[in-house]
């Protein structure tokens, strides 16, 4: 295979396989919170009205009705080590393992609190093994079934009286989003970062550790953290403008945003795409992004429910990269590129982009039907007719010995023995040679013959 198409080193959106539910499928409602796979298998979708179950089928769901634990809005999921589904609520927060779902109640160093108070806004399950949670109400922790004030060193069962979001562990430090400001937790001591004036309002909901930098999804854009400042990261784009809504890493140390401007695809620190609202295959308004044990992707959108986006062995090469028409007719390998005979004219993909060579107002015919390459030109069959592109020069030419072929459908091109070359048409064979065409019109027994293709043999 020749180095121009060499499998790319990123998978572009438009290289999944996009699979869609909805309610119109069997899911419980348009609203995907939260996305996780438990240890079994399933996926679990929170909503606003409960939890759907799915195993690639179909749907199970939990609500209320036959869960009376679920008895508010699904905001987050996790599924930790011991098998345990985690279930962040509005209104606290609730355990299932083996097929039994409990609430966890508040432990005697928290009070009772009211509904604004406990809402969950998101779960961690540390290194060892306990489960933190971040909360309207400030930082919690599990402990003997119960829901506890996070203390632990210097912090006090005052210090996080304030609303907390996301939240990270890389080694021994433990990351907290908060409004305005985020807290590091390391070596049993708590350190604050509060961040300008202008950026109290700012709540710190998604924390991600990406390529030597902690990214910092916010209501006002990304943003890493730098000498305890914030800076936006990929100012150039539209992050740096637009509030964060879901982020993840995957297992190819790619970036995933989803924005209300859409999902945003990031590898290597550079932006790879923005697959936009206006795009035909967007799924717009993504509220979570999950990778299964498969690395299939799965989107949870607030209007349109759940995609997964499933890889693929093979990969489409087309406007994201330059090229300039879709539908393509003949591919031809040469050195270390590629020509492409489209619908309309003649493209070149290096380096791992499509340029325009020849467009097709330029040739007898604009469909570039065959090829054939030699060290110094491309012959071009049209659907008119032939024309050869000189690689020297980047000038395209008709010798007068092919202008008879103009009224001819080139179908196929391979050279002789020596110096020239064959052509296959619907009115038969021609061989062009030293600037000559001789024509093979009919059989011996004078039936017309019309060539789809020429194979030489030994």
């Amino acid at each position: 295979m020749v180095k121009a198409i060499e499998q790319p080193q990123v998978r572009l959106f438009n290289q999944y396989i996009q699979d869609r539910w909805s309610v119109t499928d069997g899911l419980l409602q348009v609203v995907a919170t939260s996305i996780v796979q438990d240890a079994e298998g399933y996926l679990w979708i929170g909503s606003q009205v409960g939890l759907s179950r799915f195993d690639g089928i179909k749907f199970t769901h939990f609500t209320p009705a036959n869960t009376p634990e679920l008895s508010s809005m699904t905001t987050k999921l996790l599924s930790d080590s011991s098998g345990r589904l985690c279930i962040g609520t509005e209104k606290g927060l609730i355990l299932r393992k083996n097929g039994v779902f409990l609430s966890i109640p508040f432990g005697e160093s928290a009070e009772q609190e009211s509904f604004p108070a406990v809402y969950v806004h998101n779960i961690l399950e540390l290194d060892s093994g306990d489960i933190l949670v971040s909360a309207q109400s400030g930082m919690y922790i599990v402990k003997d079934q119960t829901l506890r004030k996070f203390i632990a060193g210097n912090i006090g069962e005052d210090t996080f009286k304030k609303p907390m979001f996301g939240l990270l562990q890389t080694q021994k430090n433990i990351w907290l989003g908060g409004l305005g400001e985020l807290f590091l937790y390391s070596g049993g001591k708590l350190n604050r970062y509060a961040f300008e004036e202008n950026n109290s309002s700012l709540k710190i909901e998604h924390i991600v550790s990406y390529r030597g930098k902690l990214l910092l999804g916010t209501t006002k854009g990304l943003y890493y953290l730098s000498n305890k400042q914030l800076v936006p990261f990929l100012p150039e784009s539209k992050l740096s403008i637009t509030p964060i809504d879901a982020m993840l890493v995957d297992s190819n140390q790619e970036l995933w945003v989803g924005t209300n401007l859409g999902l945003f695809h990031v590898n290597d620190g550079q932006l790879v795409e923005h697959i936009s609202n206006d795009n035909p295959e967007a799924f717009k308004v993504i509220r979570s992004i999950f990778q299964d044990k498969e690395n299939n992707l799965w989107l949870g959108s607030y209007i349109h429910g759940i995609a997964r986006l499933r890889p693929t062995t093979a990969y489409t090469f087309g406007a994201q990269l330059g090229l300039t028409e879709p539908l393509v007719w003949s591919v031809l390998p040469d050195a270390n590129k590629l020509w492409v005979g489209t619908n309309n004219g003649l493209n070149q993909f290096e380096n791992g982009r499509f340029s325009l060579v020849v467009a097709g107002s330029q040739l007898p015919h604009p469909v570039v039907y065959s090829m054939y390459a030699s060290l110094n030109e491309v012959i071009l069959g049209t659907r008119a007719g032939v024309a050869i592109f000189d690689k020297n020069t980047q000038t395209l030419n008709i010798p007068k010995a092919l202008e008879s072929l103009k009224e001819s459908e080139i179908r196929s091109i391979v050279p002789d023995e020596g110096s020239g070359i064959y052509l296959g048409t619907n009115n038969g064979l021609y061989h062009y040679v030293n600037g000559k065409t001789n024509w093979f019109s009919q059989l011996d027994s004078g039936e017309k013959i019309s060539i789809r293709y020429i194979k030489k043999t030994s």
